[in-house]
């Protein structure tokens, strides 16, 4: 983070600052901007601070890798949901995944879509991410894995979380 010109904050839902380690929502104060100020502006990012230093030497604060948008949820039958690491789900293994999309029907179930990519055992790193995703959701619905040929996208962009169940 280029902390000389970009205040980055790691926030929870009250807009608290969340202490190292812990995964948030991520908001930005632009220091330099005294024509448009942007003051703790929500990016939608989920992700955590890291309170060591890198291992190159450069001494800038820095975050976890993404792990989602703040508006991406899975919702759980009761109330609750989940949408920590779902964007890192195939991370151990990124060359099993060309693209994936998660869809929740309006009964809560989950299909993972997922365009395999060239590993090897790009099925059984597939399956074993799917598995500890149904772990992270304690087994309250039902998920299970489709395998496409290619996933729709909107303007470039592809919506990694669609969810059709009601907030």
């Amino acid at each position: 983070m280029f902390a000389d010109a970009r205040l980055l904050e790691v926030v929870n839902e009250d807009g608290r600052a969340l202490p190292p380690g812990e995964v948030g929502e991520i908001v930005v104060t632009d220091l330099l901007n005294r024509v448009f100020p942007i003051v703790r502006y929500r990016l939608g990012d989920r992700a955590a601070l890291i309170d060591e230093p890198c291992v190159c030497g450069v001494s800038l604060p820095r975050i976890t890798q993404v792990e989602g948008r703040a508006a991406d949820v899975i919702r759980l039958p009761g109330g609750g949901g989940a949408n920590h690491g779902i964007m890192g789900m195939f991370g151990k293994h990124p060359g099993s995944v060309r693209q994936f999309q998660v869809r929740q029907d309006r009964d809560y179930a989950v299909r993972v879509l997922v365009v395999e990519g060239d590993d090897v055992d790009a099925r059984g790193h597939i399956e074993e991410a799917v598995a500890g995703f149904r772990r992270q959701l304690h087994e309250k619905v039902p998920v299970r894995v489709e395998y496409v040929d290619a996933l729709p996208s909107t303007n470039g962009k592809l919506q990694y979380v669609i969810s059709e169940v009601e907030n």
